[in-house]
């Protein structure tokens, strides 16, 4: 099955808050700038001095909110699809009188580690913007470049395979509230390592291409995470295989 059908089959198939939430965080783009704007600035003397300061001065220049606000809508517009199954897990693991403080706990940690990526992610972004700040399109080539190489890495299918752990969660008490907090911290950690590669590259983009790159990306994260886990090798992670989608729904068929 084409990896786009088994993203959008997979996007259909997710509950309607999580849909409703991926739509509000691309309405929350709009308008909004994914790096700072970096200033025009003409410098002499040494390349590595000029790349401080021109970092330093965009880092300086930029409306800290805005690229909080930006960042984090970004995240939900992207990361809210591949929350299905922990949020599903944590749903059907608590009790019922406590569901909704469960997925609360589960998303606060699962933020707070994203932001604190994002905190390193726009910086490098930065870096790189101006370190080939005279050329148009190096950035956005950098920036692919970085994102291919980390996806054929075994480390990046190790990560892709620990997203996919449930981990058994107490049923009540403190332990329980603790046990939802650090599945989020957890789940959030090896989804940065998933993804950190390919949301560098999508802020490397500026203009409708931010968007389109943006809305490509995504689709990808969705059929990459309905994959089956697979040993880590070098290029694992490009490699087709069946997807868990794709197996559910040979199975369901009755195919041998």
């Amino acid at each position: 099955m084409p990896s786009v059908s088994v993203s959008w089959l997979t996007l259909s198939r997710l509950p309607r808050s999580l849909l409703f939430a991926t739509a509000f965080g691309w309405i929350l783009m709009a308008g909004s700038d994914d790096v700072p704007v970096m200033p025009a600035l003409c410098l002499s003397g040494p390349f590595g001095q000029a790349l401080v300061t021109r970092t330093a001065a965009t880092l300086a220049g930029g409306d800290v909110i805005g690229i909080a606000v930006s960042w984090i809508a970004m995240l939900v517009a992207m990361m809210a699809p591949l929350l299905s199954a922990p949020l599903t897990h944590v749903y059907r693991q608590s009790l019922s009188h406590r569901r909704w403080r469960a997925i609360g706990l589960l998303l606060l940690g699962y933020a707070a580690v994203w932001i604190a990526a994002g905190g390193a992610l726009i910086p490098i972004a930065v870096t790189i913007q101006a370190s080939v700040y005279n050329l148009a399109f190096a950035p956005a080539i950098l920036g692919c470049v970085i994102a291919l190489i980390w996806q054929i890495t075994p480390v990046k299918q190790l990560c892709l395979n620990a997203c996919h752990r449930l981990p058994p969660l107490a049923a009540g008490g403190l332990r329980t509230d603790a046990d939802d907090v650090l599945f989020g911290l957890s789940h959030a950690r090896w989804c940065v390592g998933t993804c950190w590669a390919l949301m560098l590259c999508t802020i490397m983009f500026r203009g409708p291409l931010h968007w389109a790159v943006m809305f490509a990306i995504t689709l990808f994260l969705m059929f990459e995470r309905s994959r089956a886990p697979r040993r880590p090798r070098w290029l694992a992670a490009l490699v087709p295989t069946t997807s868990i989608f794709t197996r559910q729904t040979l199975f369901s068929r009755g195919a041998p």
